[in-house]
């Protein structure tokens, strides 16, 4: 009941702040109403609910009253880490997709090239288990196991142009491991920066 008063209240300050603007040059009561509301009073409680919204929205101007701001800020970084949350999820999902595909690759490489092959599987791997890992770390780890996992995804690309530039496998075959890796260091750039 209080909150729904407390928003009428509002409204209604809005509409004779509109029409003082309005008439301010025509009668000398609504160039007073203009002055008092130009001269604003501290952030009332009964406003902040609409202020902190309009604020953490990113409204016109954002707010003055640094509850609000402060507020808003506290909004924008909860939005951010669930954001990058989500994304690191989709990094390790993405990652298992590369495993997927590079799965029947392998053994073709590995005749060739056992060594190559064995470094191809553990920098593969690598890049899903530090993207695991980095979903439970502090902030600091964090950011150190996405660096760690992109350096895996880089040297996974880089097996497989080798694979490619020896013969081992055309470059049909690894289109689509190398599309993922892409796909891969692009999420964790956007993470670790």
């Amino acid at each position: 009941m209080s909150w729904h008063k407390s928003v009428n209240d509002v409204l209604a300050q809005h509409r004779l702040l509109t029409a003082a603007l309005h008439g301010a040059g025509t009668n000398p009561f609504y160039g007073w109403l203009l002055v008092r509301f130009l001269i604003l009073p501290a952030c009332s409680t009964a406003s902040r609910p609409l202020r902190c919204a309009r604020a953490a929205c990113g409204g016109a101007f954002g707010s003055l009253d640094p509850v609000c701001a402060r507020e808003a800020v506290r909004q924008r970084e909860r939005n951010r880490v669930r954001k990058g949350i989500t994304m690191s999820f989709d990094v390790e999902r993405v990652s298992h997709e590369l495993i997927a595909a590079l799965q029947p690759l392998l053994p073709r490489i590995q005749r060739r090239d056992r060594a190559l092959a064995v470094q191809l599987t553990r920098a593969a791997s690598s890049i899903s288990l530090n993207v695991s890992e980095a979903n439970y770390s502090d902030p600091g780890n964090r950011r150190a196991r996405f660096y760690t996992a992109a350096g895996s995804a880089n040297e996974t690309r880089s097996a497989l142009r080798v694979a490619t530039a020896w013969g081992y496998l055309s470059r049909s075959d690894s289109e689509v491991p190398l599309q993922l890796l892409d796909r891969i260091l692009a999420m964790l750039w956007k993470l670790s920066h």
